[in-house]
This record gives C-alpha cells, sequence and structure tokens, in this order.
C-alpha cells in the first residue's frame, strides 16, 4: 500500500498557509478510482463533507439537488468525480468550504472516462459520448498548482506570511 505521509504533510503546510490568509484552495487528485478512494479515506482532514455516489468512500453523501448542501459550511470537502461532474453540484459544495479549508476534486485520468453525469443530460433515446465543458476542464486543471496524481509525490513550498497576504487592491479597483 502506497504512503500517503506526504500528501497529508502538504496539505497540512497548505491549509496552514490558507488559515493565515483567510483563503479557499482547490486541490485536484487525478488517478485511478481506486488510489483515488484510498487517498481520499486516509487524509487527516478534520470536519470534512465528503460528496459521492459510492459507499467505498467513508462518510460520503450525494443529494439529489445542489441546493440540499447550501447554506452549510465545512472545513474541508471532498468531490468525488467518478460519481459524475455535476457543475453545479460542485459549485455547490466549493460554497460550503470555509476560510482556510481546501475542496478535494477526485478525477479520473484516463481519456477515455465516460461521465455519469452525461445521462442525466440528455434526452430520451440519446447517447452523449463527448463533453465539450469535461474536455475543457480537463485541460485547465493541469495548470492548477495543487495537482497531484498517484505517481507524483508533492513537495510543498512555503510561502511567508506577508506572501501569503491576499492583494485586494485589483478587486477594489474594478
Amino acid at each position: 500500500m502506497q504512503d500517503f505521509k506526504p500528501y497529508n504533510e502538504y496539505l497540512t503546510a497548505l491549509c496552514n498557509e490558507l488559515v493565515i490568509a483567510k483563503h479557499r484552495q482547490l486541490v485536484i487528485v487525478q488517478g485511478s478510482k481506486t488510489w483515488c478512494y484510498q487517498f481520499a479515506n486516509q487524509l487527516a482532514l478534520k470536519n470534512t463533507y465528503v460528496f459521492s455516489s459510492n459507499s467505498l468512500l467513508a462518510n460520503s453523501e450525494f443529494p439529489k439537488h445542489a441546493h440540499q448542501i447550501l447554506g452549510q459550511e465545512f472545513h474541508h470537502a471532498i468531490f468525488d468525480g467518478f460519481s459524475g461532474l455535476y457543475a453545479d453540484k460542485l459549485a455547490a459544495l466549493a460554497g460550503t468550504v470555509k476560510a482556510g479549508g481546501v475542496l478535494i476534486l477526485l478525477l479520473p485520468d484516463d481519456d477515455k472516462w465516460q461521465d455519469p453525469a452525461l445521462t442525466s443530460i440528455t434526452s430520451y433515446g440519446e447517447e452523449v459520448k463527448h463533453s465539450f465543458f469535461n474536455q475543457r476542464f480537463f485541460a485547465k486543471l493541469k495548470l492548477q498548482p495543487h495537482y497531484f496524481t498517484e505517481h507524483s509525490v508533492p513537495i510543498y513550498q512555503l510561502v511567508s506570511p506577508a506572501d501569503a497576504e491576499i492583494n485586494y487592491q485589483p478587486q477594489q479597483a474594478c
């Protein structure tokens, strides 16, 4: 079995900086379903909401509608993309993560993966085999700074507390 200690150390360091900056962060975890579920089940993060239709993920829940999780707050959240990439549910879950927390997105690394969510948006008798949203989404994921795969062990680059502050000037200028 793989040692997940480096991943936990990375996430602990990241969360420490996020608390200082009062910021949330997306963490992409891409690999085989078995490895992603092992990764998620061994995490040492407290108060984590696990959004999945698969009972292999500990304490998982899969609300039928996105509004069922709105209004709640969690320190961290895990979204199981293997259960389907429902954009509305992913956005709703992202809104529940408190400052200082992470949203972990579990995704397959298979280019031929068939997203279970696509069946919910097709007309009767039709079959969608390709999603332009998913194609673009997967292309952009690899550009994220916090990107894990089962074949890479992360090394966290510490940021000084002064650099962790968020610059609000561009936002105020808008």
